[in-house]
């Protein structure tokens, strides 16, 4: 893979649409994550991002979108925002924003979790 090259995969009943766009550091993920192989869903996207953050945007944009997800689908996700923050801590930036619907409190508390252990900006968008 090459950097010019953006990550798309269509969701499925238990994983998510996922759109990451190298030129620009625009990532979205959209709807249910619950892959029933974590490694085998998540594998290809900490691949792809290895590769962007070799030379990212100045702000990555993450967009997380998600209907629901398991515990294990969760920590999959957390070591994956982890290790961006890392990445990108140093002189480029990453901002999440994490979509729930307003009848959901428990995507609300998850994406608050996440960003209490992740030094990067959360912004909360109620759909």
């Amino acid at each position: 893979m090459t950097l010019t090259d953006n990550l798309v995969l269509n969701s499925t009943e238990t994983t998510p649409e996922v759109k990451f766009n190298c030129g620009n550091g625009e990532l979205e993920m959209n709807g249910v994550l619950l892959p029933l192989d974590c490694d085998a869903f998540f594998n290809p996207l900490l691949k792809w991002l290895e590769a962007y953050m070799s030379k990212p945007a100045l702000v990555t944009k993450l967009a997380l979108k998600l209907e629901y997800m398991n515990t294990r689908a969760s920590k999959y996700l957390f070591q994956m925002l982890k290790r961006m923050n890392e990445h990108l801590s140093k002189d480029k930036k990453l901002s999440v924003k994490w979509v729930y619907d307003k009848d959901d409190l428990d995507m609300l508390e998850a994406g608050e979790d996440f960003s209490a252990l992740i030094d990067s900006e959360f912004v909360f968008v109620e759909a």
